[in-house]
């Protein structure tokens, strides 16, 4: 006997109602149960029992019961709800013989049900240079992805299939999920595939998996492992079901992959151990204060601050299988507190994908396997020989004694040779070191404050310091059973680590050149050792004034010797480099259209260097001892690459393949390098530049050291900064030199000077008050102290270093105090002095004893007695009261002065009785005479000591001085070039400024070698701000660009940055002019050597300065600036549409200003925009002077205006041309593309009568053809539907064209913008930056520009746009032809829609709605909408397609905007569809 309780139902309800009255009838075997109905419940609960008497025949295994439910009706048929099949296999395979179900509910009458596949992106795709692409087959359809490139590719693409069938079919059809490799051809071209059935996905919450990750595998040998990552999301859309939303991305770091991971049933995955040594650590940063150290002291013991921290190790690795979908493994390092939270001291990461290879196959080389993890963000960690995983613990082993313990002297370094965990392939599994790693975080300096940079120890964001170093050692081991514990390293394993642990000594040199662009300075600065006072601002930045004496640090240390890891990596650096720099050219000449053999040139070049490059022979580490196993991976993974490169790149080459092939090829390289040249077990820390204001840290750069390290090994393996002069952005021009010490001697040939040695105090002395002497007594510091003023050095406590003496006296270094003047790095400065007054109160004006003074009170000379300085002349011919501030009108401000102050705190501009004080400030502007300057230069400005004959030149840092002329072509910009900086003039009111002006920057002293400045000079910073009269000037941008040393440098683009986003273009040139003069200076130690003869020679040829738009405003010389030449440019402003309202009120009477090159010109006012938004006057003129080469040409720039009352005028909308190249034409040429001028009459009226004799005994179409001949036999002929179209080709009747695609974007008809383009108006700035700025409206109309004769005699071209049609407003009668529509997305719960057509074009609209077509995705309407309308006020045509239903209200599908004032204008609408031949 089979006893079935049917307990209840859930959310069954008819497809017209919320409610329903359900029962449920179960068969088997042909013998029916039925339940109570449940009235009015959509969750009805039964509850009954019922038994099939089985009659002694034991139940079939395959037996099901079949449930249904229905809707009971008391008039007319039951309504199904739905129906289950029980199967009861699961009763005869339990114990107790008894089982529990939940089902879903079935409609079997078969249902249209919609599958949608999203593929968002891929990881760890195994094999090397691969294009992958994703098919996804389901219900016998495939679709494919767009083709990515590498290992990890991002798709985010989305496939619907709609499916009709029953559930019981649809629910065994197969998905399946395959990503192939698009660039072979051959049947293994499957990387990997996931298969799963439509009710897996069906049976899920809301019917669907969001952003799954599927465990890709080889369909054909599941036990082969995994064969990547594939991101989905995949829903099963029933009728009425709706696609839930997908939550956003989480944050990758947050994103627990393997718990959201699908893995095919059969896939085998075996386990792994890591095994993770970690030996020491060592340069930890204090973290603890000295309190208890401090007691130590007291009671005598002695102190220890090194032990002021208390570390331990935590490692952390989320991968739960392997090979793991998780890239990195966390090594932290905390410092454990008693008392508060641990805090972090530092975190490092291990890359898997860097220390690891999955093999793959390389091309040329059949079955040799390689494949570094490099592609992308990871690297599947697998070895082909081993399989089988399923958890990944972390095995962690210490060093017992916290050191490492001496060698015994008899004890070989070789006797431990562990089994090396790599195949015969050159895939490996993941292995590291033993080797130090570097540990980045916060500034190291302890305090007993939070540290508000936490956040970096904890490994986010650039670490600003270094932390220390951890040894460690990561081994990984192939097992059957997994387990996770912490052990003691044995004593063997700390001798076999020995080898690595020999250090060699380093040194750094670093000479800082200068360091310029400072901001908001208020205390000393220093770079880490070397400090040195401001100088005032040039213009905009402050510098420091090191003059031609640069400070060098000097720095020693102690690392390991990896010259073997640092020389491969520069080595492949070098090729990375090289390689990028000419695929640039190349791509810079295919935009320049040069000549095919100067590409061939450039594309064989590329080959050369790729072939010498990759042909260098890697420094072997296979005979080094201290290498390991990753070491010995790496080189014979990086050398079979660059063998394979060599052959591909030779192959090339003698094949003459075709330029983008090669690029392609060269792409790939590329990327391949750029992996190959990333070194994991880099154990050098990073060089760490500070910059520190007083005792506070500002700005910091971290220079790799492998980037400034030296070799004795080729020149590739030399860092590609050694030795050379490199801006640093902080700002700040450095040479660094790292390399052995026994190489040191090897700086000399990149040091661009003499070094010499010096030291130095600062002598100290205070003024007091009432005496008003300078002297030390009252001196509150010592008389001779450091730059600070803390540390006491007086002359006698300097000793000089064993083997050195001194070279001279002590002497006052002029350098330091050269650039303090308040007008140093200023071409014009304003003298001012002050003339002071007092009285009794109520009394008599007159003059004070100090008469004149400065801005503090400070006695200076009178103004009549003030010289001006040598090297400057007056530019005003007599000293002026200053009106232009708080004053009265003879330029008096007044004061009260209140014991002890010696002079009033404040002032003002209106007289009191009680005033007692009073002062006005007279100025004189002075300007720098270069000619004087030069005079005072050959006169010479010598030490006194300087008596010896030698020249100058040979002790100097640098012997010439360049002058500067920065050509700036392109609202106000700051030019900064070293310690200078300069300001363009403001232009109002635009977008797109043009200056035409030269800044001089005369006499930069750049020191260093004429070579080394010319191949690497400074850069120049150019700064746009937007001047704004109340408030500070807001930054727009920054270029960074490199001076030129050739004469009259090409003008040329560049770009404009601001927050890592384009924001503008820039056009200018920057020329640097070298002198050939010796430079005079002071150098310390070699005074009896400076020269007192100087070269009196004539200056070299520099250029004459450019011609002056106004006083000290210089244009842009003739050489430079591009050619112009007298242009037309002819507007033909016809109307504006769909404007927006501005500040609340609508544009009711908008203009147009059209403004190119300086020049503007104004349309006339449209009177009322709704009655006709055309312009009266459609064709504007304007004359200017236009680049002859279009590429300088500067933009056309539309604005409109609204005329509103009382004279306001705003801008409510602008739009910008930046490209001119398609409006150029010849203006003596005629329209050759089509009869225009025949078709625009024929458009209006005809000429004549036309007579056509149709002779009418013969019928047009034979009429036995009547039945199966008619249009749409001509349109699915013309379609390609032979079978629709029935004997229609057969008779040769004509076909139509039809096109894949909009008319507007059909290259034949000019876009339909042959007579006038539409262009999109923009306003302002939105809130959100992201956001694209808004369109406000649009303006129609076209430009023809042509050059003009030179000569005003010589007649001007013909004007170009002629023969325009009416400008009013024209009645016109629209016919839509509506034949189909394909690919519909379902609205209705059955799968389909009921789509009907709505059109609308102004306020006239036609609805279809009573003949929509039921139950279709493809509906064929065959319909013609004819309705009117008046152009230009209701040019958009509306076309909707809208889902009809009975009882809600109807779903929109979607929509098209057809504007149809270009279809009437363009001259292509008379010839748009026209018939092949006309039947008469």
């Amino acid at each position: 006997m089979l006893r079935v309780f049917i307990l209840r139902a859930e959310n069954v309800r008819t497809a017209d109602a919320d409610i329903s009255d359900a029962y449920c009838s179960a068969s088997l075997a042909g013998v029916k149960k039925r339940t109570k109905v449940i009235k009015n419940n959509i969750n009805p609960v039964w509850n009954e029992g019922f038994e099939w008497d089985l009659k002694g025949c034991p139940l079939d295994p395959a037996a099901e019961l079949t449930v249904v439910v229905k809707d009971h009706e008391t008039v007319g048929r039951n309504r199904f709800l739905g129906e289950a099949r029980v199967p009861l296999r699961d009763v005869l395979s339990s114990p107790s013989l008894a089982a529990s179900y939940s089902l879903p509910l079935l409609d079997s009458r078969g249902q249209s049900t919609g599958i949608r596949v999203r593929v968002i992106e891929a990881r760890q795709l195994p094999g090397v240079n691969i294009r992958p692409v994703v098919k996804v087959t389901a219900a016998g359809q495939t679709k494919r992805t767009r083709i990515r490139k590498g290992n990890s590719p991002f798709f985010d693409e989305t496939f619907f299939f709609n499916v009709f069938e029953a559930p019981a079919e649809l629910f065994d059809m197969p998905i399946f999920i395959t990503v192939v490799d698009s660039r072979s051809f051959r049947a293994d071209s499957v990387i990997g595939e996931f298969r799963m059935d439509v009710e897996t996905v069906y049976s899920e919450p809301k019917h669907a998996f969001l952003r799954k990750w599927l465990l890709l595998s080889d369909p054909e040998d599941f036990s082969a492992g995994a064969k990547g990552y594939l991101k989905v999301s995949l829903f099963v859309l029933g009728p009425g079901d709706e696609a839930p939303l997908e939550k956003k991305e989480i944050s990758e770091d947050k994103e627990d992959i393997e718990g959201n991971l699908l893995r095919p049933t059969g896939v085998t995955l075996r386990g792994a151990h890591f095994c993770l040594k970690i030996f020491k650590a060592e340069d930890l940063p204090q973290m603890d204060d000295a309190v208890m150290d401090n007691v130590r002291q007291i009671f005598g013991f002695e102190s220890n601050k090194k032990n002021l921290v208390d570390p331990f190790v935590e490692v952390s690795f989320a991968g739960k299988m392997f090979p793991s979908m998780c890239e990195k493994m966390r090594i932290r390092v905390t410092d454990w507190d008693r008392l508060t939270h641990n805090d972090v001291i530092g975190t490092a990461h291990l890359c898997m994908s860097k220390i690891s290879a999955p093999g793959g196959e390389l091309e040329g080389k059949g079955g040799s396997r390689t494949g570094f993890g490099v592609h992308g963000r990871g690297g599947a960690l697998h070895d082909p020989g081993c399989r089988h995983t399923r958890v990944v613990p972390v095995v962690l082993q210490r060093s017992p004694m916290g050191h490492i313990p001496e060698v015994p002297s008899g004890l070989s370094n070789n006797s431990f040779s562990p089994r090396s965990p790599v195949d015969d392939g050159l895939g490996f599994l993941p292995t590291f070191g033993p080797c130090y790693i570097n540990l980045y975080g916060s500034p190291r300096e302890f305090t007993g404050f939070p540290d508000p940079y936490e956040t970096l120890n904890l490994g986010k964001g650039e670490g600003v310091a270094y932390r220390g170093r951890m040894l460690v050692e990561l081994e990984t081991k192939l097992v059957e059973h997994v387990e996770q514990k912490v052990e003691d390293i044995s004593a063997d394993d700390i001798l076999r680590v020995e080898k690595y642990l020999r250090r060699r000594k380093y040194s750094l040199f670093a000479a800082f050149y200068s360091a310029t662009m400072l901001q908001d300075v208020d205390d000393a600065i220093q770079f880490e050792e070397f400090t040195h006072v401001l100088s005032p601002p040039g213009c905009q930045y402050y510098y420091l004034p090191w003059g031609n004496v640069k400070p060098v640090v000097v720095l020693s240390s102690y690392w390991e010797d990896i010259s073997y890891r640092t020389d491969a990596q520069n080595l492949l650096h070098h090729a990375a480099d090289r390689l990028e720099a000419n695929l640039e050219k190349v791509h810079l000449a295919l935009k320049a259209n040069c000549l095919p053999s100067e590409l061939d040139a450039l594309a064989a070049q590329l080959m050369d260097d790729v072939i010498a490059d990759c042909s260098l022979s890697l420094p072997d580490v296979l005979g080094k001892a201290a290498s390991t196993h990753l070491d010995q991976n790496m080189y014979r993974f990086r050398s079979s690459n660059l063998e394979q490169m060599v052959k591909a790149a030779l192959k090339l080459k003698h094949e003459d393949s075709s330029l983008a092939v090669a690029l392609e090829q060269a792409e790939d390289w590329l990327a391949r390098l750029k992996a190959m040249a990333e070194e994991p077990q880099n154990s050098l820390p990073d060089i760490v530049i500070w910059m520190l204001q007083g005792d506070k840290r500002v700005a910091y750069a971290r220079v790799p050291a492998h980037q400034v390290l030296f070799s004795r090994n080729i020149s590739g393996c030399c860092g590609k900064n050694c030795g050379k002069l490199q801006t640093i952005f902080l700002k700040l021009r450095v040479q660094l030199w790292f390399g052995l010490s026994v190489d040191e001697k090897e700086f000399n040939q990149f040091a661009e000077g003499k070094l010499s040695v010096f030291a130095e105090t600062y002598e100290n002395q205070t003024k007091l008050a009432l005496v008003g002497n300078w002297g030390t007594t009252g001196l509150t510091y010592p008389k001779y102290s450091d730059v600070t003023g803390k540390i006491k050095l007086p002359k006698d406590s300097f000793r000089p270093s064993t083997g050195w003496t001194w070279a001279g006296d002590w002497f006052i270094c002029p350098e330091k105090t050269l650039l303090h003047d308040v007008d140093a790095g200023h071409l014009s400065f304003v003298e001012e002095v002050f003339e002071n007054q007092v009285r009794l109160p109520g009394g008599q004006w007159i003059h004070m004893t100090d008469a004149y003074s400065d801005v503090n009170g400070e006695k200076v000379l009178p103004k009549d007695e003030i010289e001006c300085p040598p090297g400057w002349k007056w530019e005003d011919l007599e000293w002026d009261t200053d009106l232009n501030r708080a004053v009265d009108e003879k330029g008096w401000e007044y004061g009260i002065t209140i014991p002890p102050d010696r002079k009033p705190k404040a002032w003002v501009p209106a007289e009191k009785m009680y005033h007692t004080n009073r002062r006005r400030r007279w100025v004189r502007l002075r300007r720098r005479d270069l000619a004087q300057m030069e005079a005072m230069r050959k006169g010479g400005v010598t030490d006194d000591k300087s008596d010896d004959g030698k020249s100058i030149s040979t002790l100097s840092f640098g012997v010439n001085r360049p002058t500067i002329s920065c050509i700036f072509d392109y609202p106000y910009a700051i030019v900064s070039f070293l310690h200078q900086s300069q300001k363009t003039v403001v232009i109002k009111n635009t977008l797109n400024p043009t200056w035409d002006q030269t800044l001089i920057f005369y006499e930069i002293e750049i020191f260093g070698d004429p070579q080394n400045v010319s191949d690497s000079p400074p850069n120049i910073v150019v700064e746009i701000y937007d001047h704004d009269t109340y408030g500070a000037d807001e930054f727009m941008g920054r270029c960074i660009c490199k001076p030129s040393l050739t004469r009259s440098p090409r003008l040329s683009w560049h770009p404009v940055i601001k927050a890592n986003r384009n924001v503008g273009e820039l056009l200018a040139a920057f020329e640097l002019i070298q002198r050939e003069k010796p430079a005079v200076h002071h150098i310390p130690g070699f005074e009896s050597e400076l020269a007192s003869s100087l070269d009196e020679s004539a200056d070299l040829d520099l250029p004459y300065p450019p011609p002056q738009r106004e006083p000290n405003i210089y244009m842009v010389p003739q050489g430079i600036k591009p050619v112009l030449q007298r242009t037309a440019i002819e507007i033909l402003a016809w109307g504006l549409r769909n404007l927006k309202s501005y500040q609340l009120a609508s544009v009711t009477s908008p203009s147009l200003i059209v403004e190119c090159s300086g020049q503007l010109v104004q349309s006339c006012v449209i009177k009322n925009v709704k009655k006709n938004p055309n312009f009266d006057v459609s064709v504007l003129f304007m004359e200017v002077r236009l680049p002859q080469e279009s590429l300088y040409s500067p933009p056309i720039i539309i604005k409109i205006i609204d005329n509103r009352p009382f004279g306001r005028r705003p801008v409510v909308g602008q739009c910008t041309i930046r490209s001119l190249e398609d409006f150029y034409c010849n203006p003596y040429e005629e329209e050759t593309s089509g009869p225009q001028e025949p078709s625009d009459d024929v458009s209006l009226t005809p000429r004549d009568d036309v007579l056509i004799d149709i002779d009418d005994k013969e019928p047009l179409i034979p009429a036995q053809e009547e039945e199966f001949i008619d249009w749409w036999s001509k349109f699915y002929a013309s379609t390609g539907e032979r079978e629709k179209c029935g004997c229609y080709l057969e008779k040769g009747f004509d076909t139509l064209k039809v096109y894949e695609t909009e008319l507007e974007n059909v290259e034949d008809f000019e876009h339909l913008s042959d007579f006038c383009h539409t262009f999109k108006l923009y306003r302002g700035r939105s809130q959100d930056l992201s956001d694209d700025p808004s369109v406000v409206g649009e303006f129609k109309g076209s430009f023809k520009i042509y050059p003009l004769p030179d000569d005003p005699r010589v007649p001007v071209p013909p004007r170009q746009f002629h023969q325009l049609p009416a400008r009013g407003p024209q009645e016109c009668l629209i016919r839509v032809y509506i034949i189909r529509a394909f690919g519909l997305q379902p609205k209705d719960t059955n799968g389909k829609c009921d789509p009907y057509v709505k059109i609308s074009v102004g306020k006239k609209s036609i609805n279809d709605q009573e003949n929509y077509i039921a139950c279709t995705l493809e509906p064929v309407f065959g319909k013609m909408f004819e309705l009117s309308c008046t152009l230009p006020l209701e040019k958009d045509l509306k076309i909707t397609l809208y889902d009809y239903d009975l009882l809600s209200k109807d779903e929109k599908i979607g929509e098209t905007v057809i504007d149809l004032e270009n279809r009437f204008l363009s001259k292509y609408g008379a010839r748009c569809g026209l018939p092949q031949t006309y039947c008469v």
